[in-house]
């Protein structure tokens, strides 16, 4: 589900706040790095 979000950031876009989505793709780096 996490790669699925990582390749298709836009479907995340309209159920997260600019926020959030930032917030999450800070959490998605750091567990793939």
């Amino acid at each position: 589900l996490v790669f699925y979000n990582q390749k298709r950031p836009h479907q995340s876009l309209g159920y997260l706040t600019p926020y959030q989505y930032q917030e999450k793709r800070g959490f998605v780096s750091k567990v793939c790095n």
